[in-house]
């Protein structure tokens, strides 16, 4: 082990909804940090697919049932809420200006093809979470299939129909 990397007892990767090998760079992430030797927990994430080596981490956090039931014979899964569950309050609210705001992805995760309706990614539309929070409080309903986008518009007390993904 590298001598900047035996100070920690322990490495945190942050949640999300990227383990397995769809996305390279997030998946070598992971690797390099099972291959330091040192134990290694993921926070609240969904699983993608199953290319992934479970049984080397020391806990791995889940958000939903379906990615607990991918792994929970592989390694130590916890069924966890998201994170961003866990955002403070009080938000600043914007003025309710508009009945229906459509968020759809636009990546390999889309199952959406006609994009026509949508008025953006929502991670394309906002760098922080202040402002997907600020976004979706201007609408009354929000349709979306990214996860974040509809905890946002939970937390902000507005009606969320969530759309499936490519993933579960």
């Amino acid at each position: 082990q590298p001598a900047e990397i035996r100070q920690y007892d322990e490495l945190v990767i942050s949640g999300g909804g990227n383990l397995g090998d769809y996305y390279p760079l997030c998946f070598q992430a992971r690797r390099k940090a099972l291959d330091t030797g040192l134990p290694v927990t993921v926070l609240p994430q969904s699983v993608i697919n199953k290319q992934e080596e479970f049984e080397r981490y020391k806990t791995v956090y889940v958000r939903e049932r379906a990615s607990y039931e991918l792994i929970q014979d592989r390694c130590n899964a916890v069924l966890s809420p998201d994170l961003a569950l866990g955002l403070p309050d009080p938000w600043v609210m914007q003025p309710r200006r508009y009945s229906l705001g459509v968020l759809l992805r636009k990546d390999s995760e889309s199952l959406f093809q006609d994009q026509s309706l949508s008025l953006g990614d929502p991670t394309k539309i906002c760098e922080t979470p202040e402002q997907l929070l600020s976004l979706v409080s201007g609408f009354e309903q929000i349709v979306t299939d990214r996860l974040h986008t509809a905890i946002a518009g939970l937390i902000m007390g507005i009606q969320v129909f969530l759309l499936p993904n490519s993933y579960h």
